[in-house]
């Protein structure tokens, strides 16, 4: 085949400093590709997309009393802060058991964390919810657990997990997207009382009732986090 008869390829689009695309906007979300983009937004006081930075380290890690070769467990992984900073206490000998429901993060976590030469001697990994911990942990039980819940802004930053309107995207807001039901799908089945119990028992919402009447009587299939 000759020159002429390859099939045309478009050049790739220059993405210039206001690219369209989270993936492209983010340079963040690969940290060690671009380190210098993550040091900056880390200057500004803000926390880089797809990374989280843990709070109150010092003041958990004075709490838990760590000694080397304990073995304890770390229910809510993230993106592994507190237990990168746990592991340094333990060794050597200790053992910790992280996990984490974030099917789209753990793996990315795990190997942030490996890369800093933590193997399975020091370091457990599970995809699990918190609750799941009685079912993994050792028979014996564990010396210190740490339960940092709730969302961080690994989720609420991508637009893609659908978790927040500062960026349109799908409804989804799934912590496991591999289980389960995208939330655009819950919503287009939900009836007006399961909603509003939904919205004071799971966020105390005051005005439940008027948000639950407003959401189904769209008459409309809400796809994306800005339409909800």
């Amino acid at each position: 085949m000759n020159k002429s008869d390859q099939p045309h390829r478009r050049r790739k689009r220059y993405r210039g400093t206001h690219p369209r695309r989270f993936d492209q906007k983010h340079k963040e979300l690969d940290p060690e590709r671009d380190p210098e983009t993550s040091a900056k937004v880390i200057a500004s006081g803000k926390s880089p997309a797809g990374q989280h930075r843990p709070i109150l380290v010092d003041e958990i890690l004075e709490r838990l009393a760590l000694q080397p070769s304990e073995r304890g467990a770390d229910v809510t992984f993230g993106y592994g802060g507190h237990s990168e900073a746990i592991l340094e206490k333990l060794q050597p000998g200790g053992l910790l058991l992280a996990l984490d429901v974030d099917a789209k993060q753990l793996p990315r976590s795990e190997q942030r964390l490996r890369k800093l030469r933590y193997g399975e001697q020091q370091l457990i990994v599970r995809r699990s919810n918190y609750a799941g911990l009685a079912e993994i942990a050792w028979v014996n039980g564990v010396d210190f657990l740490l339960a940092d819940l709730g969302l961080s802004s690994m989720q609420l930053n991508n637009p893609v997990r659908g978790f927040s309107y500062k960026n349109d995207g799908p409804l989804d807001m799934r912590m496991n997207p591999e289980r389960g039901q995208p939330a655009r799908d819950w919503l287009a089945k939900c009836k007006l009382e399961t909603l509003s119990k939904v919205l004071i028992e799971g966020a105390d919402e005051p005005r439940a009732e008027l948000i639950a009447e407003a959401i189904v009587g769209w008459g409309k299939p809400i796809e994306t986090t800005r339409q909800l």
